[in-house]
């Protein structure tokens, strides 16, 4: 398993118009095995910090602290731990750069999620980064081309129930309700179509 994990790493080519590329820094992105080779890499630190520290009895108070900072990948959300920064070069390689995306104590983006502390309580909704971008960006299908109706009408709602279940307030909801409606009838999609698919959604849901 070495041996094959080394010769995959040592043989990364990327081919751009006529001419090949050879990667020489990274894992090979795209690929099946990029994020279990990502995952693994950080765990080993990870692991190694962990257990330094509950071999030592003047930091045991630190693992608990560190049970609150959770990984997906290459994205970190430490949660009331305010060592962590502290302790991320004893973590992680010097190689690995770690960025703040962070602008405050008291909110915080990670992965779709927008995370805020409100009156001592945790508040979510949506975070798409796609928001910040200055030009249009197509994430969903246009309607004049050949493709079925009804999944393209259960993306509608598919998508209604990751807001429903993410926004901790119904305005935050409403807002991106209101969002991916107008977007969806610029591309084709008919409103009483989008309207009969909510209404037999709710239905399914209420009844099961």
């Amino acid at each position: 398993m070495i041996e094959a994990l080394n010769f995959l790493l040592d043989n990364i080519y990327v081919r751009f118009g006529d001419k090949v590329y050879r990667q020489v820094v990274g894992i090979p992105m795209g690929t099946n095995c990029a994020p279990l080779i990502a995952d693994l890499f950080l765990y080993c630190y990870e692991s190694q910090f962990m257990t330094k520290l509950s071999k030592d009895p003047s930091l045991l108070y630190l693992v608990d602290t560190f049970n609150n900072t959770y990984r997906y990948l290459d994205d970190i959300f430490s949660l009331n731990n305010p060592e962590f920064s502290k302790y991320t070069s004893e973590i992680y390689p010097k190689e690995l750069t770690l960025t703040k995306s962070n602008i405050n104590s008291s909110s915080c983006p990670f992965l779709d999620l927008d995370i805020s502390i409100s009156n001592g309580k945790l508040h979510t909704k949506i975070y798409d980064k796609r928001d910040d971008f200055s030009f249009p960006i197509v994430n969903f299908r246009f309607l004049d081309g050949d493709v079925p109706l009804a999944p393209s009408y259960g993306v509608y709602i598919s998508q209604l129930v990751r807001y429903a279940r993410v926004c901790s307030d119904v305005i935050d909801f409403n807002e991106r309700n209101q969002c991916i409606t107008g977007k969806l009838l610029c591309q084709g999609f008919r409103y009483h179509k989008l309207l009969k698919s909510l209404l037999n959604s709710f239905i399914d849901t209420k009844f099961d």
